[in-house]
């Protein structure tokens, strides 16, 4: 390894290498299309790189100013389910959520694909966390789950379940919802 830092930099910069929690690390993909750009072949990522910046901005701000009585330190599970005819919807969508660091255990379709809203079902039990993963997409319609079957319309897997599932409506643009 080449770099113009002195030993003691050196010797600092491992230090805190060594200190990173490689459990808690967040691989993130950067989507896009390649353009050309002056006569060379460039990355620009989907949204204008909006989406990136998104990303970056809530980690810092997790990082910086921790959410009072929020348990961000943990992966909370993500079941994605479309219920509009667009295809592919629900896996985009999924890969939007794994790049703020959720856990997408499930994909697929919605009981029918009537949905006008796009709804989250908290079943997390953290007070206060499931407006903060529907704020990723601007979603404000969020239904606690009890222990009825009401708010279990359109779920694959009811025995195993996630903390939020995230059903997909026609008011969501491929990125954010917006008619709620």
């Amino acid at each position: 390894m080449q770099n113009s830092l002195n030993q003691r930099a050196k010797s600092r910069l491992l230090e805190e290498f060594a200190r990173i929690d490689m459990d808690r690390i967040n691989i993130q993909t950067v989507g896009g299309n390649l353009r050309e750009v002056a006569g060379k072949i460039q990355l620009v990522p989907y949204y204008d790189g909006n989406l990136v910046k998104d990303i970056v901005r809530q980690v810092l701000s997790t990082l910086t100013n921790p959410a009072e009585g929020l348990h961000v330190d943990r992966v909370y599970t993500v079941e994605v389910l479309n219920g509009t005819s667009a295809a592919g919807l629900a896996g985009r969508t999924a890969e939007i959520l794994r790049g703020f660091g959720y856990d997408v255990i499930s994909i697929g379709n919605a009981s029918h694909t009537g949905y006008e809203n796009t709804v989250v079902i908290d079943r997390s039990g953290v007070e206060g966390m499931a407006e903060y993963f529907a704020g990723i997409i601007r979603c404000k319609i969020i239904s606690q789950e009890n222990s009825g079957r009401e708010n279990l319309e359109g779920m694959q897997n009811v025995e195993y379940r996630s903390d939020f599932t995230l059903i997909i409506g026609r008011d969501f643009n491929g990125r954010y919802v917006t008619g709620n």
